[in-house]
């Protein structure tokens, strides 16, 4: 029985696959991380490994290149829930005998993919059994070559073929007459040419690159996509020659190629779907009378993209603070009812005074609190609407500037080991909006306080600012806790805060984006990764146009 060991991390997929392929007859043994894989290798033996791109503790890549240095030789079929032509195209060339997508499809082609692996295998093995008697015997080579299903060819330093097997001449539609004139580089269609001038190249150069695949073309012009494996005939240390194999993958990439298109096609309607709800959604929202105003100045001045989030954010964070406070002063209301029934029919005793008191504190300071929470979320949602234009435009130098601004904030950097480095030039003077810049640093800085710095007690933020002829660039950045990349794309969102219920409005980034993009005219890009600190990058004209 071939052995195959699957490395799977999902539960369910490998239950599937174990007890599918068990029933084709092969021996299935499982693990479920790159780890166990390299313990489990040391002491058994595998025929094939089914390869999950994506484990827990180390990527599939690195495991193959782990299982190569122990020189583990054993052949792979690497397994991936997204496709990615890029990813696919490094593993094959590690030496992947295929790549499959888990989606409707994957049952179906895995079988297939799984024999044909073991049919290249068995190919390839032979192959190189036969590549010693050769030396004994060229005849004996060419019997079994036209034996094969797949193309073999032998090639000179010319590139003139000096032998094709049947297999070949029936792939690509030649005759032995037509080998006279015929070199390897007629068989690459235009499109893959350099790439194939390139390769053989270097396999001449006894490069080993592995297989590559090439658009190939037919005498009669017709294309076909072939996978390409070959080896220099060494002679004297030299290389004399290529002697190598092609296989036929047209079929799995026309497989391929409708699935693709089956998948965009999906996302496509998918995406149609989630445009109707949200056009849904906004005809809903519009119903909010007491945000009709709000909506409007909004939809003039185009500074939120997402009216929905606003009109739901600013909705949310201020029903939950009012509605603490509404039941605290129902709840003062009661106490206060009981109180003075007691004080009217003489009732009352100093415990009963004492008890009042202390509701009435606690009823007044909950009632304080909130309310003092639901005006501080409508002076922000007010920040965000108001028209920038507004501000003053005036001529000031950036370095001067951005000083100020940091002095400013010397209140909340003083008390941990916070360090701000500034790098601009003293002469770079700009024609645009202070206040702009002051609430975008002013925004930055915090940020990196409250998100990236947070339970650290030292951290470095460096602003870097170049003067670019007409433009200015900005580069701030701080060595935090970077940001995840499930979140990088709604750092700019209205309301999207990791912060919900801890102070944090989400309105900051948000009114950095309008500012950088209506006020100033510029633009803002972010790069972040978890762990590795964060950066932005603003470019703004050194002389702002009048609005």
């Amino acid at each position: 029985k071939k052995h195959i060991l699957i490395i799977e991390d999902d539960e369910g997929i490998a239950y599937i696959a174990k007890k599918r392929l068990g029933s084709r007859g092969y021996k299935v043994s499982r693990v479920s991380s790159g780890n166990d894989a390299l313990k489990w290798l040391d002491s058994n033996y595998a025929d094939l490994i089914l390869l999950d791109f994506a484990l827990p503790d180390i990527s599939g890549q690195k495991l193959i290149e782990e299982i190569t240095t122990r020189n583990i030789n054993v052949p792979f079929i690497v397994t991936t829930g997204h496709g990615c032509e890029k990813i696919a195209v490094e593993f094959m060339k590690k030496g992947a005998s295929d790549y499959l997508i888990k989606d409707e499809a994957f049952w179906e082609l895995l079988p297939t993919a799984i024999e044909k692996t073991f049919k290249q295998l068995e190919t390839s093995n032979l192959l190189k059994g036969t590549e010693k008697a050769l030396k004994e015997s060229e005849l004996r080579f060419k019997e079994l070559s036209n034996s094969l299903p797949e193309t073999v060819f032998e090639i000179d330093q010319g590139y003139k073929f000096t032998f094709i097997n049947e297999s070949g001449l029936k792939m690509f539609g030649y005759t032995r007459k037509d080998l006279t004139d015929l070199t390897i580089f007629d068989l690459f269609h235009n499109h893959s040419m350099d790439q194939a001038k390139k390769n053989i190249a270097r396999r001449f150069n006894k490069e080993d690159i592995g297989s590559e695949e090439y658009l190939a073309q037919r005498k009669d012009g017709s294309t076909l996509t072939v996978l390409l494996h070959a080896h220099p005939i060494i002679q004297d240390d030299k290389s004399i020659g290529l002697r190598g194999v092609v296989f036929d993958i047209t079929e799995q990439k026309n497989m391929q190629q409708e699935l693709q298109q089956a998948h965009d096609e999906l996302e496509q309607r998918v995406l149609d779907r989630t445009k109707e709800l949200q056009n849904a959604n906004m005809a809903l929202e519009k119903s909010f009378a007491i945000l009709k105003d709000a909506q409007e100045q909004l939809v003039e001045s185009e500074k939120l993209a997402a009216l929905g989030s606003l009109v739901a954010g600013i909705a949310h964070e201020i029903n939950t603070p009012v509605g603490i406070g509404v039941t605290a002063a129902s709840h003062l209301f009661q106490q206060t009812n009981v109180f003075k029934k007691k004080y009217e029919g003489q009732l009352l005793t100093r415990e009963d005074f004492e008890k009042f008191l202390r509701i009435a504190a606690d009823s007044s300071n909950m009632i304080l609190a909130n309310l003092n929470r639901a005006a501080n979320m409508i002076q922000s949602f007010k920040q965000v609407a108001v028209d920038q234009s507004s501000e003053h435009k005036r001529a000031f130098y950036l370095n001067e500037y951005i000083n100020e601004i940091l002095i400013s904030l010397q209140p909340k950097l003083k008390n941990k080991k916070y360090k701000v480095t500034l790098n601009c030039s003293e002469e770079i003077n700009v024609v645009s909006y202070p206040g702009a810049f002051s609430q975008i640093f002013t925004n930055l800085i915090l940020n990196s306080l409250l998100h990236g710095f947070e339970g650290r007690d030292r951290g470095n933020i460096v602003i870097n600012v170049v003067d670019d002829n007409e433009t200015i660039l900005i580069e701030y950045s701080d060595d935090g806790v970077g940001i995840p990349k499930s979140n990088l794309k709604k750092i700019f969102d209205p309301f999207f805060t990791t912060k919900r219920g801890q102070g944090g409005s989400g309105l900051g980034m948000h009114i950095v984006y309008n500012l950088v993009s209506n006020t100033l005219c510029g633009k803002i890009a972010c790069v972040s990764k978890a762990g590795e600190g964060t950066k932005f990058s603003i470019t703004t004209p050194k002389r702002v146009p009048d609005k």
